[in-house]
């Protein structure tokens, strides 16, 4: 991407250091790194402070306001994580349900204001020159195991939406992929002929395939026609 010119900035909502993502920005050639050192504190938290991993609203607000003005093309990665255990306290209007730190309750609370903090960016966003040509990728990083899980494949089941209106065609992908499948995915959206290696395939391709798993001590493989581990 720097050498089709492209801005890169990484932006996480918990600590720079946390889960050593600066390393992980770093080594990925990022050019700008954020941290929850970087954000103020926009909204009305009962305790500001108590998120250990940080508030998606104001990390979103904070990408927002850096790309706002922008001309030139860009990748911007964002790392949420106030849906991240223990769940945090919200403003009272977030919390639909009794709050709980470790409790199912207390996370539908987080995701629904974690669905509110997409909204607000996405409205953000559709204001600027940039959203017509840009692609937005939302993934987890990884499921919330305890909730649930009544199978393999449901513990490792995670979210993926591609959207851009007018680049990518809607519809829905049944083939059986995992984050492996991610980097090649975004190459071929952004149309670089450039050559790289990846442990992947592009979604845009792949026709049939596994997604290796791993939690733990488990390491596996996950298909159409069942799973390994």
């Amino acid at each position: 991407a720097r050498q089709h010119d492209y801005r890169t900035i990484f932006v996480q909502s918990s600590h720079r250091g946390s889960f050593r993502m600066d390393a992980i920005a770093r080594a990925a050639g990022f050019d700008e790194y954020y941290g929850m050192e970087d954000i103020p504190i926009v909204l009305d938290y009962p305790d500001p402070g108590a998120a250990d991993f940080g508030w998606d609203y104001d990390t979103l607000m904070f990408l927002s306001g850096k790309l706002a003005r922008e001309q030139r093309p860009f990748i911007a990665y964002v790392y949420t994580g106030t849906t991240h255990e223990p769940f945090t306290r919200l403003p009272a209007r977030f919390e639909k349900r009794p709050p709980g730190d470790l409790t199912e309750d207390g996370f539908l609370n987080t995701l629904y204001y974690a669905d509110w903090s997409v909204g607000e960016f996405m409205k953000a966003a559709a204001k600027a020159d940039w959203y017509k040509n840009t692609i937005f990728v939302f993934v987890a990083d990884h499921p919330l195991g305890q909730f649930g899980v009544k199978t393999v494949s449901d513990r490792f089941h995670i979210p993926l939406l591609i959207y851009a209106p007018g680049l990518v065609k809607p519809g829905v992908n049944e083939t059986v992929a995992s984050q492996l499948d991610l980097f090649p995915t975004v190459v071929d959206l952004l149309g670089f002929g450039d050559p790289f290696s990846a442990l992947g395939d592009s979604l845009l391709r792949k026709q049939n395939g596994y997604a290796f798993v791993t939690a733990g001590n488990i390491i596996g493989l996950i298909g159409k026609e069942g799973f390994l581990t």
